[in-house]
């Protein structure tokens, strides 16, 4: 009985460590061949919820919505691997110079979706 409360506590351990994945981990991966498709599915399948997401808010009335695209616009997962890769870029930009974020940890969930309300704001 022990062995199987260890067993899920490290479980649940691990799937809160794997719930996000930092920017540097995500650059890693993308500099590996072999990694490179996991991490493009990973972005993948954040995107899709955030535009899951966005899909209730408006279907349902429930407010703003996360981002606003143009009406006919069809985002690829290459736009948002781009936008993902852009705001990650003016992350480091912002860090240079700036020792209290020195210790801040760049989270690609969070990053991809500051860089769609960057790119997409709501009116």
């Amino acid at each position: 009985m022990r062995g199987i409360f260890l067993a899920l506590a490290l479980l649940g351990g691990a799937s809160s460590a794997a719930a996000a994945m930092t920017a540097e981990f995500y650059e890693k991966m993308m500099r590996d061949p072999q990694q490179k498709e996991i991490a493009k599915a990973y972005v993948s399948g954040v995107a899709g919820a955030y535009q899951s997401i966005n899909v209730d808010i408006v279907v349902h009335n429930k407010g703003t919505p996360l981002y606003c695209p143009p009406d006919g616009l069809t985002l690829n997962n290459q736009n948002y691997i781009d936008i993902l890769e852009s705001r990650l870029s003016e992350i480091v930009e912002m860090k240079a110079g700036k020792p209290f974020m020195k210790g801040y940890i760049a989270l690609i969930e969070p990053e991809l979706l500051r860089g769609l309300q960057k790119m997409f704001p709501c009116k």
